[in-house]
């Protein structure tokens, strides 16, 4: 049993250490750091072509790649809450009989230091006055009583002690500033522990209900079944006038049981939230080769005959006309006023030529865009009309069911850190007896605050001028 009380002693003594949670803190802080360097929750395959095999597998293992979710960062988190409390619970119960029930003697208080002026947070007077004790006792009430409310008095039959105290009350903002961590401390927590963090790309025009955790060295990551199927409608880059992307935007559709339940677009750093689930933006795409759009034009006819083929390179299509297909391939080394593509048409599955772009002349300085087109044999016009881009979006899907908690700490802590810079406990200790010589009195005054303020300070010594002229 004594075993026991021994090793609970050293252990409260241990938590209660602010050393302890200065290590805590710079742990902390230095996880954080790492979190910070190394972009967080990438796909795997990222960090291996960053890194390297030989680093990615200590980063992999040192838990670098998801570090806000590893154990060492919850275990810190929870031991510097562990800290908190019992530091608060340690020094709580003098801060409470400082606010509720202080000795009003005078002797008690660290009169000497102040005297000597190696005090920084209090203030020493001592007045004479021709006044007797009990006169001086009734003008320092009065006047003092009406900024710092009723004193505690002690009198011993020759000396009167009075304390007033004015704001003892945000004595426990740092306490109410430990209890706002330790709020957030614990919703962090419970998100990491009862959250997740997924990601998933989506083709534009198709939908999915899975999302992937992501986590598995080996693998593609962990399937999360997801309450509903995410469709990507569409997928749309803003541009600035400059060419700068001004916003990346995916058109989402959230379907469940068949039915559209919510169309929402959404942006980076403007998610969708649906039935406990965050949708963000984080990514985009391509998940084809881009295709482009030609118009064929049968003009061997009387009558033109048109139609639209999105044309990806190396691929074989029908033009129309029997036994003659075409390909649309990319020209590198171009040269000067040529267009970097061009067509290749077969006959009867043999090459038969190729046709260059050109801008048509005569029709170009009509139109407000070139008229780009390629012919053969009078037959068949080829025009081309840009560039179909085959997107898809990279959407990280989170369960942050507790982050309500970690915004009730945050909410709390700015209001106490407000009230704890603020607000500032003010005292006045006052002790008043017989002069020596028998006629008049003496009082001595501490004058003081729990932190250094100039401001207070200069008002003393203006109340003290004010004080002495009454006595």
């Amino acid at each position: 049993m004594k075993l026991i009380i021994v090793i609970l002693s050293k252990l409260k003594r241990l938590f209660s250490s602010v050393k302890l949670a200065m290590v805590l803190f710079i742990l902390i802080s230095a996880v954080s750091i790492i979190g910070t360097i190394i972009e967080q929750g990438e796909p795997l395959v990222v960090y291996k072509t960053a890194y390297g095999p030989f680093f990615f597998n200590i980063f992999y293992g040192l838990g670098f790649l998801n570090v806000y979710r590893s154990w060492y960062f919850v275990a810190l988190g929870g031991l510097f809450a562990v800290n908190l409390i019992v530091c608060s619970i340690d020094r709580i119960p003098n801060t409470l009989k400082t606010i509720f029930n202080p000795d009003p003697s005078f002797s008690n208080t660290p009169s000497n230091d102040a005297k000597e002026g190696k005090s920084k947070k209090t203030k020493y007077y001592s007045l004479d006055s021709s006044k007797s004790r009990e006169e001086v006792l009734s003008i320092s009430k009065n006047m003092f009583s009406k900024k710092f409310g009723k004193p505690k008095e002690k009198y011993d039959g020759k000396r009167s002690e009075l304390y007033f105290s004015k704001n003892g009350i945000f004595r426990l903002s740092p306490y109410a500033v430990h209890l706002a961590i330790i709020i957030i401390i614990f919703g962090v927590i419970l998100n990491i522990t009862h959250g997740f963090r997924s990601y998933v790309n989506i083709n534009e025009g198709l939908s999915t209900g899975y999302s992937y955790m992501l986590s598995d060295k080996n693998r593609n990551g962990k399937p999360v079944k997801l309450p509903f199927k995410i469709r990507l409608d569409k997928y749309t880059t803003k541009y600035y006038k400059d060419g700068v992307p001004e916003a990346y935007i995916s058109k989402l559709s959230i379907i469940k049981n068949h039915k559209v339940v919510l169309t929402k677009s959404i942006r980076v750093n403007h998610p969708l939230t649906y039935d406990g689930l965050t949708i963000y933006q984080v990514s985009y795409g391509h998940y084809l080769p881009s295709a482009a759009r030609l118009l064929l034009v049968n003009i061997g006819g009387t009558h033109f005959k048109k139609r639209t083929v999105f044309a990806e390179p190396g691929t074989l299509y029908d033009t129309g006309i029997k036994g003659l297909k075409f390909k649309f391939s990319p020209l590198r080394n171009s040269g000067k006023n040529k267009m970097p593509f061009y067509i290749s048409l077969y006959k009867n599955e043999k090459h038969l030529r190729n046709l260059n772009f050109l801008e048509h002349p005569g029709i170009a300085g009509a139109h407000k865009f070139p008229l780009i087109l390629a012919t053969y044999k009078k037959k068949l016009a080829f025009i081309f009309a840009g560039v179909k881009v085959y997107n898809y979006s990279g959407l990280e899907i989170a369960k942050n069911s507790y982050t309500w908690i970690i915004w009730i700490g945050s909410i709390f802590m700015i209001i106490s850190l407000f009230f704890s810079f603020y607000f500032n406990h003010k005292t006045i200790r006052m002790k008043i007896y017989p002069s020596e010589n028998g006629e008049g009195s003496t009082t001595e005054i501490l004058m003081g605050s729990h932190k250094k303020s100039i401001s207070y300070y200069d008002k003393i010594d203006k109340t003290i001028t004010e004080f002495k002229n009454y006595i």
